[in-house]
C-alpha cells in the first residue's frame, strides 16, 4: 500500500505485469491447498489427481524474501479531485514488530472495539459521518508488522474536525483502555462468529492453514475457543493501542473536491500543523 504519484503510475508496464502473473502462477509446486468438509477420501483423491496433479509445477519451493516494504508513515496528503461535494478520509497507524499470537489477536479485538466506539462517538454523537469503520492487520511473514486503518466519508469542511475527534478517541484508549461494556460486545460478537464458522468449516480450514504455516495451537485453542475469547485480557488490547497509536507512525490521506481549494483557502491547514 502506498501513495503513488502520476509519474510513478506512468512507470507501470503491462507487459511486465503479465510476466509477473505468469511467473507466480506458472509453478503450482509453490501452492498449498486446504480442503475441509464432508469429503469422501477416495473420490477426493481422484479429483485432486485430476485437477491439482495436472497443474504445471516442479518439486522446488520458493522461500519468501523479506523486502522490508512497509506502508508509508509520517505522511499527510490532501488530494483535490472530483466534483461531488464530499470528502473521504483514510488514517493508518502501523509498526514493525515481532509477531506474537497474543498481539495478533489484540489487533483484531482493538479494531472491533474501535469500530463500535467510533460509530457511537463520531457518527451518533457528533453526527459527522454516515459510516466509519476500523480494520486491523497482523502479518507474520515475510515481514512482521501490525497495522490499523480507519476510513470515513464526510463533508469537506469537517475533515480536520473529525480527524481530531478520531485522534482523541484513540488517545482515550491508549490512556484508559477499552471500556468494559464495549469489550464485552466484541467478545460476544467473536463467539457468535466462532459458532457460525464451526458450521461452515471456515474455522477448521483457517486452523489447518495456520498450523501448516508454523503457528502452534493447543487442543484447548482448537476446541475451546470460546473460553479463550472470554479470558482474553483487556490489558493486551490497551498495550497494542499504545504500540500502534503514535503520530510518527501515522499515514493520513484526505480526498477533497477539486474546487474546495479555491473556495476554502482559509481552511487549507497543513496536516502536519494539526498533529500533536
Amino acid at each position: 500500500m502506498g501513495i503513488n504519484s502520476p509519474e510513478q503510475l506512468d512507470l507501470i508496464n503491462l507487459d511486465r505485469a503479465m510476466d509477473i502473473y505468469k511467473e507466480r502462477f506458472g509453478n503450482a509446486g509453490n501452492f498449498d491447498f486446504f480442503f475441509t468438509g464432508n469429503i469422501d477420501p477416495e473420490q477426493f483423491e481422484a479429483l485432486a489427481a485430476q485437477y491439482i496433479g495436472s497443474l504445471p509445477g516442479s518439486a522446488s519451493r520458493e522461500t519468501p524474501q523479506a523486502l522490508a516494504i512497509f506502508p508509508p508513515q509520517q505522511v499527510n496528503e490532501r488530494f483535490f479531485i472530483g466534483q461531488d461535494q464530499k470528502s473521504t478520509v483514510f488514517l493508518r497507524y502501523g509498526t514493525q514488530a515481532p509477531y506474537t499470537k497474543e498481539e495478533g489477536r489484540a489487533v483484531g479485538y482493538l479494531s472491533d472495539a474501535l469500530s463500535i466506539i467510533l460509530i457511537e462517538e463520531i457518527r451518533e454523537k457528533l453526527s459527522g459521518v454516515y459510516s466509519i469503520s476500523a480494520s486491523g492487520e497482523a502479518s507474520r511473514a515475510p515481514d512482521s508488522q501490525y497495522g490499523l486503518s480507519i476510513y470515513f466519508p464526510c463533508s469537506p469542511d469537517q475533515t480536520e474536525t473529525l480527524i481530531a475527534a478520531v485522534r482523541a478517541e484513540l488517545q482515550k484508549i491508549v490512556e484508559n483502555g477499552i471500556p468494559e461494556e464495549t469489550l464485552a460486545k466484541v467478545k460476544e460478537k467473536r463467539k457468535r462468529s466462532y459458532r457460525e464458522s464451526l458450521n461452515r468449516n471456515t474455522y477448521w480450514n483457517a486452523q489447518l492453514t495456520s498450523i501448516f504455516h508454523e503457528e502452534t495451537f493447543t487442543a484447548e485453542e482448537l476446541f475451546g475457543f470460546e473460553e479463550i475469547i472470554d479470558n482474553f485480557p483487556a490489558e493486551a488490547v490497551q498495550r497494542m493501542a499504545a504500540k500502534l497509536f503514535k503520530e510518527e507512525q501515522a499515514l493520513v490521506v484526505q480526498q477533497l473536491p477539486a474546487d474546495f481549494n479555491q473556495e476554502n483557502a482559509t481552511n487549507e491547514a497543513v496536516l502536519e500543523e494539526s498533529m500533536p
